[in-house]
């Protein structure tokens, strides 16, 4: 990582020469999408953290500069599994999403709403849904994170055991989990239609990939440890899950993709549902704290 690593950070501390203006570190084009449009264009520069290890950089990026004394930068990065690993770094100026990562972070501002009430064929949902208190949309992506959880439990366990095996960092290609969309599907049969998940194939594909690991002790560790479903539920996978649930009630027959669920649930993402966020309340404080004027609006 030498090589982006100093030419960012030879970057990001030329520009905070710039008092006057707040820097934002992302590790994610993603990320810049969701909140790029509520940092002041005038007082804020938005940079994106390059390759692979764009999380490790964001990091190492802010604690550097802050031990030269820039307190005009930001990093925002992803929790990930790191509360549950007991590794996320307490860098000042760093700030992780409160959930696993941003995605989760907005669906649980309420903003699916917008979306789901749209494409929601309110009859065939309350017939697939038990009967409950709380509004279809957020039984639905209760389901979603549930199932999300469910598939995010290896993952985790996998993450875990390589941490203890090699007594480092978390990078290797430990994140090369197989894609869902294989394990996963609407089925169809007369009038019904149900979610067929192949969890048992998902979790030996995934022993195949990481040998070394004994995988099902590690899940079964794991299971016992009740982890908030939150943290271990990674944002597009609760996507494809949302996309499937919502296959079961839409208004028409044509097959709903994460990607467009996505694309929906940003554009219908705006001030209202920001300021929800613990990121927002977290941002305004520090902006507060230091005199700084970074969001719009306050």
């Amino acid at each position: 990582m030498s090589a982006p690593w100093s030419d960012f950070l030879a970057d990001i501390t030329l520009m905070s020469q710039d008092a006057s203006r707040t820097y934002v570190i992302l590790e994610g084009d993603e990320d810049r999408r969701y909140l790029e449009l509520y940092f002041s264009k005038e007082h804020v520069r938005v940079k994106m953290a390059p390759g692979d290890a764009a999380k490790a950089l964001v990091i190492r990026c802010v604690h550097r500069l802050n031990s030269l004394g820039r307190q005009n930068v930001i990093g925002v990065v992803d929790a990930d599994y790191d509360r549950i690993l007991g590794c996320a770094s307490a860098v000042e100026n760093l700030f992780h999403t409160e959930t696993h990562d941003l995605d989760l972070d907005t669906l649980l501002t309420g903003v699916l709403e917008k979306v789901f009430l749209e494409i929601m064929d309110a009859t065939k949902a309350k017939a697939h849904l038990n009967e409950g208190t709380a509004p279809i949309h957020e039984r639905f992506l209760e389901n979603a994170i549930n199932l999300a959880a469910e598939f995010g439990l290896p993952k985790l366990a996998c993450v875990r055991a390589f941490k203890a095996e090699n007594n480092s960092n978390l990078s290797g290609g430990v994140e090369r989990f197989p894609p869902l969309r294989d394990y996963c599907k609407c089925k169809r049969r007369g009038g019904t239609t149900s979610i067929v998940k192949d969890y048992r194939r998902f979790v030996q594909d995934l022993q195949r990939i990481h040998s070394h690991i004994e995988l099902e002790k590690e899940i079964e560790r794991e299971k016992r440890q009740d982890h908030p479903r939150t943290q271990i539920a990674r944002g597009h996978d609760v996507f494809f899950f949302l996309a499937l649930l919502s296959d079961l009630v839409a208004r028409k027959t044509a097959q709903i993709s994460p990607a467009s669920l996505e694309s929906d649930v940003r554009l219908a993402f705006s001030n209202e549902y920001f300021r929800r966020m613990n990121l927002y309340k977290f941002l305004v404080d520090w902006e507060n704290a230091r005199g700084r004027r970074m969001i719009e609006g306050t």
